[in-house]
């Protein structure tokens, strides 16, 4: 048992060092180009080092038309700000800071991809998964523009780590997933579900609630006292601007020309069908975020480049999923 312990481990390690190795070598280390969106963030968090709201910008658009506007949650705008205020100043050297931490998260992400797939699946599906996840050209991509996708990406993983051992940890480490980037905030819905399959309660579903949202409530707690408008407008034009994607492939509201919030109810429809079957127990927990994932991509009006890491890092643990109801795994 130990020997074959320490050979696992030994499995791990060669894996993450050939996962990192990979985005170390792109020759883009600390040479992001500013037209990607983590300058913007770099801006952003200088305008907070500097006292200035960064939010304040979106009263002066129209909430439909896009300049670069704040509209994260600010977590990682405050962390991007400290980086700033302790030497950091300039883009590139702040830059080439975050990008260690960004390698960082990626070889967690991977290292709790091997450890669900092992634990709950199998051995070689468990490094098939962790290649997969390593060497996948969308996983690569973070690397290259230096977004901070895999970063939120790390704790929504870390979240699903936890769903069945211990489901408050679960919904906090999803708090500071939305709270550095809150691109599954669709899955919030799934959580309740799961929130009500833990304990059939209403007092229970309204604690679940606070603790999902107690992070980011924290961390923008200054920004709502600071220009309650501004920070709600900022969070709500995702929802009304106008549909944009680097790739000439168009959303369904783009192609029938529909804006606002109404252009929403197509991608809104399907997670209610995935969060309705997940509540009839009909999709396991799994397959059921990847789903909503996809959903996301496929059907959210502004799409880039780093929205394809998202279902990419939930893959594998749908393998986990399958391999749980095979009727191979029966047989054997």
């Amino acid at each position: 048992m130990n020997k074959f312990y320490s050979s696992r481990q030994f499995i791990i390690g060669a894996l993450l060092v050939l996962g990192v190795a990979l985005p170390v070598n792109n020759r883009k280390f600390g040479k992001v180009s500013k037209n990607e969106d983590i300058y913007y963030i770099y801006q952003d968090a200088k305008t907070v080092s500097e006292g200035i709201n960064p939010y304040a910008r979106t009263l002066d658009g129209n909430m439909k038309d896009n300049d670069k506007y704040s509209t994260y949650f600010p977590l990682f705008y405050e962390l991007g700000a400290l980086a700033i205020l302790v030497g950091f100043e300039d883009f590139e050297t702040w830059l080439m800071f975050w990008q260690v931490f960004m390698l960082l998260f990626l070889a967690g992400c991977g290292f709790l991809i091997f450890r669900m797939v092992n634990d709950q699946a199998d051995l070689l599906l468990a490094i098939f998964s962790v290649l997969f996840f390593f060497f996948h050209r969308w996983i690569i991509n973070i690397s290259v523009i230096g977004h901070i996708d895999l970063i939120a990406a790390f704790f929504l993983l870390l979240s699903l780590f936890y769903l069945n051992k211990n489901f408050k940890k679960a919904l906090l480490w999803f708090g500071v997933s939305l709270a550095i980037k809150q691109i599954a905030i669709f899955m919030a819905p799934l959580y309740l579900v799961w929130a009500w399959h833990n304990k059939p309660s209403w007092k229970f579903l309204g604690q679940s609630t606070l603790l999902a949202a107690a992070i980011p409530l924290a961390a923008s707690l200054p920004y709502l006292i600071w220009n309650f408008k501004a920070f709600l407008y900022s969070v709500f034009f995702s929802a009304t601007r106008k549909p944009d994607a680097n790739f000439d492939a168009k959303s369904l509201d783009a192609l029938f020309n529909i804006s606002g919030l109404v252009a929403k109810l197509p991608m809104l429809i399907l997670v209610a069908f995935v969060c309705v079957l997940a509540f009839k127990k009909k999709l396991p927990p799994y397959i059921s975020a990847f789903l909503i994932m996809s959903v996301f991509i496929g059907f959210n009006s502004v799409f880039y480049r780093q929205y394809f890491a998202w279902p990419i890092v939930l893959l594998p643990l749908v393998f986990i999923d399958i391999y749980q109801f095979s009727p191979a795994k029966k047989l054997g």
